[in-house]
């Protein structure tokens, strides 16, 4: 599927990766004793249960609307946001990218 923007591509490679097992989650208590790491793994693991990418009419992936994330969560999805843009830019580097507009060919 091509992606309606950059958004939703990062969504869904995060995705694939995860159900490919090439991106893995250990269990919280196998992160960190310390408490702060708690929360924002918690916040993660809410927002990647909640979100789920959409189809367009035409076929296309489309990442929900900020309304609507924050509907279903009472807050934005910083945490996951953070995520995806972290792979993205790894996924980037891998394809030896740095432009983002010579990205725009494999998008």
């Amino acid at each position: 599927h091509q992606a309606t923007n950059y958004k939703a591509f990062m969504y869904a490679l995060v995705a694939r990766l995860l159900r490919e097992q090439r991106l893995l989650f250990l269990p919280l208590d196998k992160i960190a004793t310390a408490s702060d790491m708690h929360e924002p793994y918690q916040l993660l693991v809410e927002e990647l249960t909640v979100i789920s990418l959409l189809e367009t009419e035409s076929g296309r992936l489309q990442a929900p609307k900020k309304a609507m994330v924050r509907s279903l969560l009472g807050r934005s999805s910083d945490s996951l946001d953070a995520l995806c843009l972290a792979v993205f830019m790894a996924h980037l580097r891998s394809l030896n990218l740095y432009d983002l507009n010579a990205f725009k060919q494999f998008a």
